[in-house]
């Protein structure tokens, strides 16, 4: 495949988890609205492969967190390396565009550019919390970091790393999600096969296996006691299409509670619920602008939050409260996040009181901070500059 360049350039963008997919597929279309006869290629999703990726590997199959449980997908992990190194020796690679995971991605942009492949980074590593010397290794393999939260790209001016704040791309995907409700109030229970006269409780435990794992079982024991405290509370729990369905179901089933599982559609029943409790991910920040508050809860190794407590210096993890600098969610991690917790905090929220109204006026504050519209568009204009043989 030869470079083309210009007009008709071929991107390798590698993204391994369902929120850098639904960015991923975002940017993908917005490149070809600049480019129409641009050509994708490389590492994605359901979502990017909709949008025209033609997929080397499934990011299925390399989606984990935690320091021990990535051993279980080491033989993955290798096999997409092995496939992102051909596409790169071919030489038909006109930019490569590398969405988070910063394990991963970090070390396929020093394949990148070892090729001479120019290297644009859409949501960094978070190296402000911890891993602060990711720095240097960004400034030696990335040639431009597009950053997504405001107080970013002073830092990385700061350590001569070349960086845009592009804005967040969640505000253009949360729009888009509004403006498909079916009636012009937004999204109501009733879309979802729900009921509207009930109060709505999403629980969102994440879309890798391993969280799965470590927060669903929690998460499932506090809507059985918020369910005894608040009798006509109704649940629902989107199943995202990189994890086993089958699977999420039947141990649903067997919790005693009932819980409707939808086939995706966080992102609706984020906007139809009265409250939330989510896993700490980009969701947090999906339920801000949603208005819908809740309670932030995670979970993972014992090892790997031995270690996070260790390296990791900030007083928040949620992206919510990064972003307004408090903590305006509660946060229920690792021994903290108890069922009875969990169901303390839904129940207060879903009263009309004060809990509720404090963090609603927090969400205002941080809906104001997130920017405006048109992320991916100002996106695709940075790795469009950035192409091989574009200027």
């Amino acid at each position: 495949m030869p470079l083309t360049g210009g007009a008709a350039p071929n991107v390798f963008l590698s993204a391994c988890e369902a929120s850098a997919d639904l960015h991923g597929a975002h940017l993908m279309r917005a490149i070809a609205q600049e480019r129409p006869a641009a050509r994708f290629a490389g590492i994605g999703g359901e979502r990017m492969g909709a949008a025209g990726q033609e997929q080397l590997f499934h990011a299925r199959d390399l989606s984990v967190m935690g320091l021990t449980e990535v051993l279980g997908r080491l033989g993955a992990v290798r096999r997409a390396f092995a496939a992102a190194r051909r596409a790169f020796a071919e030489g038909g690679v006109d930019v490569a565009v590398l969405i988070d995971a910063p394990d991963f991605n970090l070390r396929l942009a020093a394949h990148a550019r070892r090729a001479g492949i120019p290297v644009v980074y859409f949501i960094g590593p978070k190296f402000w919390a911890w891993r602060k010397g990711r720095l240097r290794t960004i400034a030696a393999r990335v040639d431009h970091m597009m950053t997504i939260l405001p107080f970013e790209k002073p830092l990385y001016d700061a350590a001569g790393v070349p960086a845009t704040y592009v804005g967040n791309p969640l505000v253009d995907e949360m729009a888009e999600v509004a403006a498909a409700a079916p009636t012009p109030g937004g999204w109501r229970p009733s879309d979802l096969g729900l009921d509207d006269a009930r109060p709505l409780v999403a629980l969102l435990p994440g879309s890798r296996p391993g969280e799965i794992a470590a927060i669903l079982p929690g998460l499932l024991d506090a809507a059985g006691r918020v369910a005894e405290r608040v009798p006509d509370a109704q649940f629902a729990l989107p199943v995202a299409p990189s994890l086993d369905g089958a699977a999420i179901r039947a141990r649903v089933a067997a919790c005693g509670v009932p819980v409707t599982c939808l086939d995706g559609r966080a992102v609706e029943l984020l906007c139809a619920a009265r409250v939330a409790a989510m896993a700490s991910g980009t969701v947090t920040l999906q339920a801000a602008l949603a208005g819908t508050p809740g309670v932030i809860v995670y979970r993972v190794s014992p090892l790997t939050w031995a270690v996070g407590r260790r390296l990791v210096t900030l007083s928040h993890v949620g992206l919510v409260n990064l972003v307004a600098g408090e903590g305006v969610v509660p946060e229920l991690l690792q021994d903290a996040f108890t069922p009875e917790a969990v169901a303390e905090q839904l129940v207060a929220l879903l009263a009309d009181g004060g809990a509720r109204d404090r963090q609603c006026k927090g969400l205002a504050r941080v809906r104001g901070l997130m920017g405006g519209a048109g992320a991916p568009r100002r996106a695709a204009r940075v790795v469009l500059d950035h192409v091989r043989g574009a200027a």
